[in-house]
């Protein structure tokens, strides 16, 4: 089996450039390889065709980087597929386009669609994360879809014949892993399963909520990491559960609750059912994102707070709602809520969350990544939008996270952020560009820290006449300004 490891810059871009040109994109799957188990100290270490990388063997050639010093592995071209959706403008807004398939060893690119298949954008066909199987979703009535599969053959990357029902009668599918989660409706109430093509019986996953309630649960799951997250909203708190796809997630899975502490005034719902939610591939860490309040220093009054819309809490401590990815390691879930005075009380990835620079009197939390605040929210003194605040501060930070978020074979997490920010729809936005800013975002775990790897990051303007090189005949990937909606 090929491995894929996280893309080169070029295949970024390439991709990148179609998810702008054709309005939409989301990557589907990357093969897989179960090699990453064995720690090692040198590449010697480790069996043949690995290489050592951070103590862990891992698919690769070269010397590695064994020590994680931050020199990179050499990979080769060829260990690369990738698979994405794509559509053109003009099939704007009721088809997908294409199901496309990029094989770097010989420079394939494969697009599995055939007349028989029909895909509408709004949902989803695309490929399990182990290439085995191209699967359509049919709408039937609305809200209703039946669930179709087709077998890819290895060696040419095409479907092998017709798709064939494998699910009927389900409500909210999506792709995930090897298959398709989704839910049903029994005894009056949703209930999330997952099902792949050519198993026997479908997994229940959760039970959900009642149907018709408000707000109701949102929930995700990752069959290959066996690893479930079930979030419950009320308008100011969120309960979130963690389990296994293997065993149903219920009451005792409840690990931690987000609520609006230290958050003066009304500010509204501050959370829903829909978020962006993420599962590395051993299971052991989870992410999901909030719009929510993060308490950050002590302070006594509005002046003690300098970050962007911060304003002096009512537990004394700057506050403002934020744009986070909040990330849960599994086999340390027991310490949130625990006393702590210092981050290693909580394990390697939470954090001790404490009003004083010396961590005294904190509790561990989940660790956070916070990309800004969010766009059009207006919060702070004095009260601006997000995009007024972050301008004035000079800062031009993201506003908003986007699914996929998945994470790499460096132990970062790799997600998309958004500034959605526009020029010409508002006074003083003509420093921003004139598409929403964008970039694939590296988080380290343990720090909260971030980078751009990729993306529009100086926010330039998009001018399509940068994207086609007319003497080559061909798409222009290098001067095309583009904006990427998932990778």
């Amino acid at each position: 089996m090929t491995e894929t490891l996280r893309p080169g810059r070029q295949s970024l871009k390439r991709a990148a450039l179609i998810s702008f040109l054709s309005i939409a994109m989301a990557l589907a799957g990357c093969s897989e390889n179960d090699a990453e188990t064995e720690g090692c100290e040198t590449s010697e270490e480790c069996p043949e065709g690995q290489i050592c990388q951070d103590e862990i063997c891992i698919e690769g050639e070269g010397d590695g980087d064994p020590d994680g010093d931050g020199e990179e592995i050499v990979i080769e071209e060829e260990d690369y597929l990738i698979s994405f959706r794509a559509r053109t403008a003009s099939s704007f807004p009721n088809r997908t386009a294409a199901v496309r398939v990029l094989g770097s060893r010989d420079e394939s690119d494969n697009d599995l669609l055939t007349e028989d298949i029909d895909c509408v954008e709004a949902h989803s066909c695309g490929v399990t994360k182990d290439f085995a199987h191209f699967i359509e979703i049919r709408e039937t009535e609305p809200g209703e879809y039946d669930a179709y599969s087709a077998p890819i053959d290895a060696a040419t990357m095409t479907i092998s014949g017709s798709p064939e029902r494998f699910l009927e009668g389900i409500s909210n599918p999506r792709l995930r892993g090897n298959g398709v989660i989704y839910r049903r409706v029994e005894e009056g109430r949703y209930v999330g399963y997952y099902h792949g093509p050519g198993e026997s019986a479908e997994t229940m996953v959760a039970g959900l909520a009642n149907v018709g309630a408000s707000p109701g649960r949102g929930w995700d799951a990752d069959p290959i990491a066996d690893r479930a997250i079930v979030f419950i909203p009320t308008l100011e708190s969120v309960d979130i559960r963690l389990g296994k796809v293997s065993e149903e997630v219920d009451n005792s899975h409840l690990v931690y609750t987000f609520g609006r502490e230290n958050l003066p005034g009304d500010a509204g719902s501050l959370y829903s059912e829909q978020a962006p939610t993420g599962f590395s591939d051993d299971g052991r860490y989870v992410v999901f994102t909030t719009r929510g309040p993060n308490a950050h220093n002590s302070c006594v009054t509005n002046d003690d707070c300098t970050g962007t819309s911060h304003i002096c809490g009512t537990e004394d401590r700057c506050v403002a709602l934020e744009r986070t990815a909040h990330i849960f390691d599994m086999e340390h879930v027991d310490s949130l809520g625990n006393s702590c005075d210092d981050h290693d009380a909580c394990g390697p990835v939470h954090r001790c969350d404490s009003g004083s620079t010396d961590l005294s009197g904190g509790t561990c939390a989940p660790q956070r990544v916070i990309m800004g605040v969010p766009a059009g929210l207006t919060q702070g003194t004095p009260a601006q939008t997000g995009c007024v605040a972050t301008r004035a501060d000079g800062s031009y930070s993201y506003t908003d996270i986007s699914q996929p978020m998945t994470f790499g074979p460096d132990g970062r997490l790799y997600f998309v952020a958004k500034r959605d920010c526009v020029k010409g729809t508002a006074s003083g936005d003509d420093t921003e560009a004139n598409i929403p800013k964008t970039a694939i975002i590296a988080a380290d775990i343990e720090t909260g820290e971030f980078e751009e790897v990729f993306g529009n990051t100086a926010g330039v303007d998009f001018n399509d006449a940068n994207c086609y090189d007319t003497v080559e005949d061909q798409i222009d990937v290098e001067n095309c300004i583009t904006m990427i909606s998932g990778a």
